[in-house]
């Protein structure tokens, strides 16, 4: 089951929280697990034998190149110490080494050692230096720090219930571009 969030107006107050926390018009909440939804972003927006660049700073950015592994998508790590957020000019360098990247994956924050990680920094090292699609696990970080998805230029975005919106796990909200 998936329910269109479409236009946000007066009267209709889930709609104005999650398209208010995600920055963008139309995001989407289903009714699926959080994490089918990154099995959603990997199967719909790479493909088998393709290449991304994955953040890896926590159990998170570790399970990001999991699934990518398990589609078939080789997964270039951008190692960070866990609990460190990324420095930007790293993803720069991982871009240029590898242009062939199609989507960058990172987390907004890494919930397993509370590094925040400077989205609009690596949002502008994308826009600038390729063409891949920025995916941000917001899950800890939607609602709690800034993430606005149009400004920033965040082509996919996702969060679940049960972390920074503090509901019962079972429900993901996910938005693109």
């Amino acid at each position: 089951y998936v329910a269109m969030v479409r236009w946000p107006r007066p009267g209709n107050t889930a709609r104005w929280v999650i398209a208010a926390a995600f920055g963008a018009l139309a995001p989407v909440a289903s009714f699926y697990t959080y994490e089918s939804q990154w099995d959603a972003y990997v199967a719909n927006l790479t493909r088998r034998g393709g290449r991304v660049i994955v953040i890896r700073g926590g159990k998170f950015g570790e399970r990001w190149a999991e699934i990518c592994d398990a589609y078939g998508v080789t997964p270039i790590c951008v190692d960070v110490a866990w609990g460190r957020s990324v420095d930007p000019v790293a993803v720069r360098a991982a871009l240029a080494e590898h242009p062939e990247a199609t989507c960058v994956f990172v987390q907004a924050s890494e919930t397993s050692t509370g590094a925040q990680h400077p989205i609009e920094a690596i949002s502008r090292e994308v826009r600038d230096h390729s063409t891949a699609l920025l995916v941000v696990d917001g899950i800890s970080g939607v609602g709690v720090h800034p993430l606005p998805m149009d400004a920033w230029n965040i082509d996919a975005l996702v969060s679940g219930s049960q972390k920074s919106w503090q509901l019962p796990p079972g429900l993901a909200f996910i938005a693109l571009s």
